[in-house]
């Protein structure tokens, strides 16, 4: 028998394969009546009879999990990523994503490899737009924190600002005011939260944020290196650093080693992360994890049918919390 695909079922009712999409991945914003309609319409033709053969003879569901380059720290736990997946009865395929073009000819792959599903980490608002036509093919997608939050597509957000926000407090109570970060410029939209965060945290302290204790170019690590140099020559009261990655905190652990400046004697160091930082340089470093099993978990519960209002009262942007990991000094 032939598979019933979305199209199909879209194509008997009248209605677009979006809408069919939507319903079968119990969308809130679909209403009950035409739930009802389109679940009872595929039933008719087969539709659950034929996504029961197709994974019958291929033991996992397929996902894309894409994720921008600028955001590599995302697979530093990419094992325990798989792991999670394979639970759920997915396997996951990892794309990096260098900028939104390249996602335009991603999706027409993932329709040829007859991918079932996607997550996209961090997805700007062009790729949010490529996302929505590839869900209206009959791809269930989830977006984590996308920039254009006004998409119809579910998604699971992470609260980088209140993350950030008890960072900065926990630095500020170690370190004082004198405090600089290191954002992660590549990604506009978290580093927008994040330095919000930093201001005002200053400002409930009195103190007026200098924009030189601010790196945010988009330079390479020799660039980061540089700045670091220039700013603790010329300002050696910094006794506070935030970073914003695993991947630069490498290069700022360096670059105050080759100052002479000691962690956390001289220098209080605090790393905003997705993943465990390295355990040699604990327990020197304070580091804000999230929870990232528990953010795939929810996508993966959203990809199989279920979503954030059946587990969370109401709720339709879930706000992820995290593990502030405290150094011992």
């Amino acid at each position: 028998m032939a598979k019933v695909r979305v199209s199909d079922i879209a194509q008997s009712l009248g209605i677009s394969p979006s809408t069919v999409s939507r319903a079968l991945n119990n969308h809130p914003k679909i209403s009950t009546q035409t739930k009802k309609k389109i679940v009872d319409k595929a039933h008719e033709m087969g539709y659950f009879d034929s996504e029961t053969q197709t994974l019958s003879a291929f033991p996992y569901k397929t996902t894309a999990l894409l994720y921008p380059v600028a955001a590599s720290d995302l697979m530093q736990d990419a094992v325990n990523m798989l792991t999670i997946a394979e639970q759920y009865g997915y396997a996951v395929s990892l794309f990096p994503i260098p900028n939104s073009s390249y996602v335009k000819l991603l999706t027409k792959m993932l329709l040829e490899k007859q991918y079932q599903s996607v997550i996209s980490f961090f997805p700007c608002t062009d790729t949010v737009a490529s996302l929505e036509a590839l869900e209206s093919k009959g791809l269930r997608v989830v977006l984590i924190n996308p920039e254009n939050e006004k998409t119809y597509l579910p998604q699971v957000n992470i609260d980088i600002y209140s993350a950030s926000y008890e960072a900065f407090e926990h630095l500020v109570l170690m370190a004082g005011t004198n405090i600089a970060m290191v954002g992660t410029p590549l990604l506009p939209s978290i580093h927008r939260e994040i330095e919000r965060a930093y201001m005002d945290v200053l400002n409930r302290n009195g103190v007026q944020y200098n924009p030189e204790c601010i790196y945010n170019e988009t330079g390479n690590l020799e660039d980061l290196h540089r700045w670091i140099f220039s700013l603790l020559d010329f300002r050696r009261d910094i006794s506070g650093l935030f970073t914003a990655s695993n991947h630069h905190m490498l290069q700022v652990v360096s670059s105050l080693r080759d100052l002479g400046r000691k962690i956390p004697r001289d220098v209080k160091v605090i790393s905003l992360s997705y993943s465990d930082f390295p355990n040699f340089l604990s327990p020197k470093i304070t580091s804000c994890d999230f929870k990232m099993e528990s953010i795939l978990c929810e996508c993966f519960i959203i990809l199989s049918g279920g979503s954030v209002t059946d587990c969370y009262s109401g709720v339709n942007d879930v706000k992820y919390s995290f593990v502030l990991r405290k150094s011992t000094l």
